[in-house]
């Protein structure tokens, strides 16, 4: 044990033929007394052949809850302790319940799961390629590991422990990655980060809360491009419990500012991955009450139409555009959005209009009638604008109840169509 964990001061507190049950009998004196700094649990092998009085085995949901209340007392008398799970080991001897030991090993993995300890599986580290005990590493009886299947017991284990306590940069490097694969629009890199489909991301916008699947429905117009989106964290602080990260960054962006971002990060046998994932806006004291009339739910909407508009013609299933002209498409030019613009009409239907041939920005005459009237207010003055019904768009189920509405006024054939909008 010295020399698989050289770095450590080991106490070997272990029990000869123990269950949970002993080790629970015994946790003040094993645990409490010997105030370790990391602890390393090795225990349900005994528990899994055990034979009841009964004469039955000890049954897995038993097992199970020995195991439960150990945990739930380190939870609640050693808050901040380390704690490592080795499963069951398999062996030539007990081969036969394979089937218990299995079902033993996902119960306690996902116990250690629940009060964010380690798991440590060292069937692969004991068996080969084919999934078979490698019985070199055991002693004449099959159950016992000699020299060197300890040795590599005790190598994965002090490599499990040294990987769980990653250091600043190996953690701000795992993150940094991250957002560069939005930056380059990798996007097999930025959702394969996340720990699995259900981990969330929420975005700045009251809507933008997604699983890491509907996130990567929602993004892939995104990812198609040169570049998704980009993040630069100039300050970042972690914090850690058992196998669960979480940090708090600020970033900067060129399309959105500085902004701030938490996550949570877990650990995994697969490496780093992101569980939740939380962006929001930086907003100085100084100009929130600049910025809360901007928040109208009028003018969201507004501009929430003119980025689909915008993103309808970047992205390429969609865009009318060549390659060409969608590289140099930066966006339409929009007025500023103007809440006196937005006024309530009253609307007089129009009835046995006849269809006449209107000009179209396309050179193409199009069946048009007159549908209805709208009267409104304005500036002080009363205006009138039609409202027209295209034949052929009533004939289509996605566009029947459309109405064209165009009007000219002072940026007419100056800085908009010369026939109006």
């Amino acid at each position: 044990m010295a020399e698989s964990f050289p770095e450590y001061e080991v106490v070997n507190a272990g029990i000869g033929g123990s269950c949970f049950d002993d080790l629970y009998r015994y946790k003040e004196q094993l645990i409490s007394g010997t105030v370790p700094d990391i602890l390393v649990i090795y225990e349900g092998d005994n528990d899994i052949v055990h034979v009841e009085e009964d004469g039955n085995l000890r049954p897995v949901n038993d097992i199970h809850i020995r195991c439960l209340a150990l945990l739930n007392w380190i939870q609640y008398t050693h808050p901040n302790l380390p704690v490592f799970l080795l499963s069951p080991k398999p062996s030539p001897s007990r081969w036969e319940h394979l089937a218990r030991y299995k079902a033993v090993n996902s119960r306690l993995e996902e116990l250690t799961q629940a009060y964010n300890y380690y798991f440590m599986d060292c069937w692969p580290w004991l068996t080969d390629n084919n999934g078979q005990v490698d019985s070199k590493l055991f002693v004449s009886d099959m159950l016992h590991l000699n020299a060197e299947g300890n040795g590599r017991l005790g190598h994965y284990i002090s490599e499990a422990i040294r990987n769980s306590y990653l250091d600043k940069q190996t953690l701000d490097a795992f993150v940094d990655q991250w957002h560069l694969a939005a930056a380059t629009a990798d996007s097999a890199a930025y959702f394969g980060a996340f720990y699995n489909e259900h981990s969330i991301f929420q975005g700045t916008d009251g809507g933008e809360y997604w699983t890491a699947g509907e996130f990567l429905a929602w993004a892939a117009p995104y990812f198609r491009r040169e570049s998704a989106w980009t993040f630069e964290a100039f300050e970042r602080h972690w914090y850690r419990k058992g196998n669960t990260l979480w940090f708090n960054e600020r970033l900067d962006s060129p399309h959105m500012g500085k902004c701030r971002g938490v996550g949570v990060v877990r650990a995994t046998s697969d490496g780093l991955k992101i569980d939740h994932y939380s962006l929001s806006f930086e907003v100085p004291n100084e100009v929130v009450g600049e910025l809360v009339p901007l928040a109208t739910a009028e003018r969201i909407e507004v501009l929430k139409y003119q980025q689909e508009l915008d993103d309808f013609y970047t992205d390429s299933t969609t865009s009318p555009l060549t390659p060409e002209e969608r590289a140099a498409f930066h966006g339409h030019e929009f007025f500023r959005y103007n809440p006196e613009m937005a006024v309530e009409a009253n609307i007089e239907v129009l009835e046995n209009e006849p269809w006449f041939n209107m000009a179209t920005s396309s050179g193409v005459s199009r069946e048009y009638r007159r549908y209805a009237k709208a009267t409104f207010e304005l500036r002080g003055q009363t205006l009138e604008l039609f409202l027209y019904q295209s034949k052929r768009l009533m004939a289509m189920e996605e566009y029947q109840d459309h109405l064209f509405l165009p009007f000219m006024d002072k940026t007419t054939g100056v800085s908009t169509y010369g026939t109006g909008r």
